[in-house]
């Protein structure tokens, strides 16, 4: 067993797969290994597995001490698989539990955004600032929600924006979500040229995002 985690912890997720599977098949009441096998699977973009082994995991060991860690790696495979409904439906169970965790409330409301519910994922933000007014990734969101959610943004929306966004710059002024966002609001407010500009910045940090080359040629394209 140590040899199969310790190939885990060397970062070697493929082979560690391997390992821990032969090792639950010898032991199978060591929840340590279940959780290392989900995590393998997560980390090799295995998600539907993971989430497989997660739900395993949690119905054979209900008590194991990593319980919080197991389900926020099943609410993010879930994300990352956009099952949206499913993931909602964990959320919900988690934040009965613990309602001001802000990692489930940060997953819910980009689950919310994803749903269409924007302003449930507005007022989530909105909640998970006042528990900290400098979370970065909250800042960015709710300032970029505040800015897409309709084509007739109030002065008062959008000065709201503005604030939000520049201060998650400010946090983490190489973040290439965050440039993005930065370039939606420049480009909302006229400036098309400093809004590729932003855009580009963020592409040469993030070269391959699909999502920033979209914005990059629909920007190109209005200038």
């Amino acid at each position: 067993m140590a040899d199969a985690i310790e190939t885990f912890r060397q970062g070697k997720y493929a082979l560690s797969l391997v390992l821990l599977e032969k090792e639950i098949q010898v032991n199978q009441e060591d929840p340590n290994l279940y959780y290392h096998f989900a995590l393998a699977c997560f980390h090799t973009s295995n998600f539907k597995k993971c989430v497989t082994v997660i739900q395993d995991l949690l119905k054979k060991f209900p008590r194991y001490i990593e319980i919080d860690r197991c389900n926020k790696v099943l609410i993010f495979s879930l994300i990352q698989l956009k099952d949206w409904k499913a993931a909602d439906q964990e959320l919900k169970k988690r934040l009965s539990i613990s309602p001001n965790d802000t990692v489930y409330l940060s997953f819910s409301a980009h689950v919310f955004e994803k749903m269409h519910r924007i302003q449930d994922a507005i007022s989530l933000h909105r909640k998970i600032l006042n528990f900290n007014s400098e979370n970065a990734s909250s800042l960015n969101n709710l300032g970029y929600l505040l800015l897409t959610e309709s084509e007739n943004i109030s002065k008062e929306q959008l000065a709201e924006a503005i604030q939000y966004i520049k201060k998650a710059l400010q946090l983490s002024p190489k973040n290439p979500a965050y440039l993005d966002s930065f370039g939606a609001l420049l480009s909302k407010t006229g400036n098309k040229d400093a809004a590729i500009r932003a855009i580009e910045k963020a592409l040469a940090l993030a070269p391959d995002h699909t999502e920033l080359l979209n914005h990059l040629s629909k920007l190109q394209k209005q200038a």
